[in-house]
């Protein structure tokens, strides 16, 4: 789960799987789905625009990496466009964070896999286990780095304000 604010209208939102939860008052949240697959979830600006961009990566499971943005009106799913960033799926990407990692001024995105899984197994479930960078451009494309391979990543995180 993470905290941005999705629609611009000053309050914050909730994000979690695959939906944004807008602030409606009180206790009160209005979800929206953006995408079909769900996991690790993160907003950020990674092209200009009134509303921020979102990033999903698979968390307990294999599926893609893609961030979403919204070529509409934010609270209609359909409106949610998803743009893949690898050419295959994630295996267990236990990490995703967003951060300006090289300090050019522009939103980047770290994703990381799990190498093992299961606790009676000696030898990794993934030995290919691979962590990624992908280095924005401020206009929503992407250089793609592998950052490691063949170890393994658990909730890497940081802290968020």
């Amino acid at each position: 789960m993470s905290v941005a604010d999705v629609d611009g209208d000053g309050r914050p939102d909730l994000l979690a799987g695959n939906c944004w939860f807008k602030h409606t008052g009180g206790k009160q949240f209005q979800p929206t789905k953006i995408a079909d697959v769900g996991g690790l979830i993160f907003a950020g600006k990674f092209k200009p625009g009134k509303v921020p961009q979102i990033v999903i990566a698979p968390g307990d499971g294999v599926g893609p990496l893609r961030w979403y943005e919204c070529a509409g009106d934010p609270l209609k799913p359909a409106d949610w466009v998803g743009h893949d960033l690898l050419d295959r799926n994630v295996i267990h990407g236990h990490s995703l964070q967003l951060a300006d990692i090289n300090g050019d001024g522009h939103l980047d995105i770290f994703c990381a896999e799990m190498a093992k899984w299961t606790e009676s197994k000696k030898e990794p479930d993934n030995p290919g286990a691979t962590a990624w960078i992908f280095y924005g451009d401020g206009q929503g494309h992407f250089t793609k780095t592998e950052f490691c391979v063949g170890q393994g990543w658990h909730e890497n995180a940081r802290g968020r304000s």
